[in-house]
C-alpha cells in the first residue's frame, strides 16, 4: 500500500489521504495470461495518486516527494556531494544570520549552495544544498544539511528549512502512528481474500484521519485526548470503558471518560 500524508510545519498533526495499492490493474484491453502480466511497484502507484488527488492539494502549494525533492543529505548517505562541497565545487553561496525573537539569544544560522549534483553522473539532477545550525553563543545546538529542488534565496531561506526540518512527522505522526499507537495497521490486516485487507487497511486509515479532525475541533473529544495524553492511551481508556459500561452515544460516553481519572468499574452509569 502506498499511503499519503500531509505535514507541515508548526504543526504536530499528520493528515491521512487516500492510500493507493501496490498490485496489479486489470485492463480490460489486456488479454494475456496472469503469468505473462508484470507486478505492480510502488513507482507505478505514486504516479496513478498524482494523478488522482494532486489537484485538490494545489492550492495548499505542496512539495510532493518523489515529484520534487527536499530531503536531508548527511554525510554518510551522500558522500559525493559533501566531498564536492569541500573540494570547492561553489556556484552561489552565502549566510544568513536570523536571531530567535522567542528564544532570546538563540540565533539561527543558513548556509547554501547551489548546482551541487543529487548523485554522481553527467545525467544527475541539480539542487541547492542547505547547511542549517542553531548557536546559543559560542555553542552550536543544532546543526542538519539538506538538498532541494525548490529556489533558494535569502528571503525564504529559514521558511525552506522549516519545512525540511517538518518531515520527520510523515514518519512519526503518520506511520508510527498508525502502526504503534492504537490502530496496528501493518500487524492485522496482512490476511484475506480478494479485497479484504485492502478495505480493512483503507478503513483504519480513514478512522486516523476522522480522528485527526476530531483532534482539531473544540469540544468533548479533544477534552478527552488531552486528558489521556497519547493517543494509545485514549484508544486503550475508550477501549475498556466500552467493555464495561453501555452508552446511548458517543457524547455520553466521552462525558463518562472526563467525569472519571481512568476507564470506570462496576455497574453500567444511569444516563438519561
Amino acid at each position: 500500500m502506498l499511503a499519503a500524508a500531509v505535514v507541515a510545519d508548526g504543526h504536530n498533526q499528520a493528515l491521512r489521504l487516500m492510500p493507493h495499492f501496490v498490485q496489479p490493474q486489470h485492463n480490460p484491453n489486456d488479454h494475456r495470461p496472469d503469468k505473462d502480466r508484470k507486478q505492480d511497484c510502488e513507482r507505478n502507484a505514486a504516479k496513478r495518486w498524482l494523478s488522482a488527488y494532486t489537484h485538490q492539494l494545489r492550492p495548499l502549494r505542496p512539495i510532493s516527494l518523489g515529484a520534487g525533492f527536499l530531503f536531508t543529505c548527511k554525510p554518510s548517505a551522500h558522500r559525493r556531494l559533501h566531498e564536492l562541497r569541500h573540494d570547492g565545487f561553489t556556484h552561489s553561496s552565502g549566510w544568513v544570520r536570523i536571531r530567535n525573537r522567542k528564544r532570546q539569544g538563540e540565533l539561527h544560522c543558513f548556509r547554501w549552495m547551489r548546482g551541487l549534483p543529487v548523485r554522481d553522473g553527467d545525467d544527475a539532477v541539480p539542487g541547492t544544498w542547505i547547511e542549517f545550525q542553531i548557536r546559543r553563543g559560542a555553542r552550536r545546538t543544532c546543526y542538519n544539511t539538506f538538498l532541494t529542488s525548490l529556489k533558494v534565496s535569502a528571503g525564504n531561506m529559514a521558511e525552506i528549512a522549516r519545512l525540511a526540518r517538518a518531515r520527520w512527522k510523515i514518519e512519526s505522526e503518520a506511520f508510527n502512528g498508525l502502526t504503534c499507537k492504537g490502530y496496528y495497521l501493518k500487524h492485522n490486516f496482512g490476511h484475506g481474500k480478494d479485497g479484504l485487507p485492502n478495505l480493512l487497511a483503507t478503513v483504519n486509515l480513514f478512522a486516523f484521519a476522522l480522528h485527526t479532525l476530531l483532534d482539531g475541533l473544540r469540544g468533548l473529544w479533544r477534552d478527552c485526548r488531552n486528558n489521556a495524553g497519547t493517543r494509545r492511551n485514549f484508544s486503550n481508556d475508550l477501549r475498556r470503558l466500552s467493555q464495561r459500561c453501555w452508552f446511548p452515544n458517543w457524547r455520553s460516553l466521552l462525558k463518562e471518560m472526563l467525569a472519571v481519572d481512568g476507564p470506570r468499574a462496576g455497574p453500567p452509569p444511569t444516563l438519561a
